[in-house]
């Protein structure tokens, strides 16, 4: 456990925020910030700029979040699809495709047992090996066998760690997830694949039938 990783707890009520506190502070985690949630629907979904400043500037600094699924909108949804998180009851559907985060979901009532083992297992570093590449997620950078590294910006970093998931993804699908809307520029997508095809070099980005993967078997 890294006692500097952050927690951030988004939930309606009070009462079930210091539940939660109580079963992460028992298993040492310091690092808690609660917000209450869902309380005010004009609230969560924008009308205040001082909430969502306040939920922006908690998730930049969070780890991993803890939410209650009875709290999500489909602004919060959004807010949420690059940040590991698990879910404490089932999220009423639809659900936004293109995550490049981890989630877990538990039943409720949660045990705290699951919510540490969970914690646990979702913020242990995850790396993925591309070539000759290291890659982990969130560290803007590759790392070669060779030992030198490369410097990815923030939607390098994004785009690589949705399409290390190893399924076919629409263009649609990817601006949606990195920019935040589907309708983004396509060219401006385009270009970032551009730069981050010759950084992962001999690793390829291919694309079939409009949908983008990885493909490091050699040519």
């Amino acid at each position: 456990m890294n006692l500097h990783q952050k927690i951030l707890i988004l939930t309606r009520d009070s009462l079930s925020a210091s539940v939660i506190e109580q079963y992460l502070a028992s298993e040492g985690w310091p690092q808690l910030v609660t917000m209450l949630h869902g309380v005010n629907q004009a609230q969560d979904d924008g009308d205040s700029n001082d909430h969502r400043n306040e939920l922006a500037r908690n998730l930049r600094h969070a780890d991993v979040v803890v939410v209650d699924g009875d709290v999500l909108t489909p602004v919060l949804e959004r807010a949420l699809v690059d940040h590991p998180v698990i879910m404490i009851g089932a999220p009423k559907p639809p659900r936004p495709t293109g995550r490049s985060a981890p989630e877990r979901i538990l039943k409720k009532p949660i045990k705290p047992a699951d919510l540490v083992a969970n914690l646990q297992q979702i913020l242990a570093p995850i790396h993925h090996t591309l070539g000759p590449w290291r890659f982990c997620p969130g560290t803007r950078s590759l790392t070669h066998e060779d030992g030198h590294s490369c410097a990815l910006t923030e939607r390098e970093d994004h785009l690589l760690a949705l399409l290390c998931r190893r399924e076919p993804l629409g263009g649609e699908d990817l601006r949606r997830a990195v920019w935040g809307r589907a309708s983004a520029v396509s060219q401006t997508l385009h270009t970032h694949l551009a730069r981050l095809r010759r950084k992962i070099a001999p690793v390829r980005i291919t694309c079939t039938d409009q949908s983008y993967r990885l493909d490091d078997d050699p040519v």
